[in-house]
């Protein structure tokens, strides 16, 4: 067997008891806020959803674990994995401005103009579960879905039919930079259907909320992953949950 498929394998292994924590983590929070209904929970047992939620997050994170590696290597993207401490600061800074754009767009902007964002703050509580959940699916599983994985995959297929003469440390900047852009929007509306069931109904404030919280962020997580590897995007991704979270406890409930 080749090496590269051995490293993939080993990097699936060290992911997979993160992945395991967050299907559980948000397979709780789901069941805890009403997500998924008491109807749906008179049907189907908290043991089945719970298991039923960790598997498919768990088939995620290996699935885009292994062959994200495979394509990280083919693009010139995977990265050495021994942290660098400069990396590291940028990725905590990256996500700590993030977490703060966040805060001060949905709660300090958003929630003005929109009834159920401010109604959701004035009920939230703090949840352990969710915040793990965010951390580590958000943090972990959701980049290497939309980076690891899909950004790899279309840069590759934009170098093989723009530059496929190109090496691939050789790779046209631009080839990068839409890929970046694609996945963040394709992240974003990834989440309209969760915006749906929020609101009822969308509408161009709506839809813009959704796409300036969910993707522009995305394009911050994606630069990280191309000039640092993807460990630095998922720092960034989950320091800006956290960050998140902290303001929006000290403001909902202080």
């Amino acid at each position: 067997m080749k090496q590269i498929y051995i490293n993939a394998f080993k990097f699936v292994l060290i992911v997979l008891p993160f992945a395991l924590v967050a299907g559980i983590s948000l397979a709780n929070y789901e069941i805890g806020t009403g997500v998924i209904t008491q109807e749906i929970l008179s049907q189907v047992s908290k043991t089945t959803i719970i298991s039923s939620i960790t598997i498919q997050t768990v088939l995620y994170a290996a699935i885009c674990g292994f062959i994200g590696y495979l394509l990280a290597d083919k693009i010139g993207l995977l990265r050495s994995f021994a942290w660098s401490g400069s990396y590291f600061k940028k990725a905590l800074a990256g996500g700590a401005i993030c977490g703060i754009l966040f805060f001060v767009l949905d709660y300090l902007i958003f929630a003005k103009l929109l009834v159920p964002v401010a109604e959701y703050y004035e009920t939230y509580t703090f949840s352990i579960y969710y915040l793990l959940a965010k951390v580590l699916y958000g943090g972990m599983v959701e980049e290497l879905l939309m980076r690891w994985f899909l950004m790899s995959l279309l840069i590759m297929i934009l170098w093989k039919i723009f530059d496929r003469k190109a090496d691939k440390e050789s790779i046209p900047a631009w080839i990068m930079v839409v890929s970046n852009i694609v996945i963040a929007v394709l992240f974003a509306l990834g989440h309209l259907p969760a915006t749906i069931v929020m609101f009822g109904h969308l509408s161009f404030l709506i839809v813009t909320r959704c796409i300036l919280l969910n993707g522009s962020f995305g394009l911050v997580f994606g630069r990280l992953y191309r000039k640092y590897g993807i460990q630095y995007a998922m720092v960034a991704h989950a320091v800006t949950h956290i960050v998140c979270d902290v303001l929006f406890f000290l403001f909902c409930r202080l």
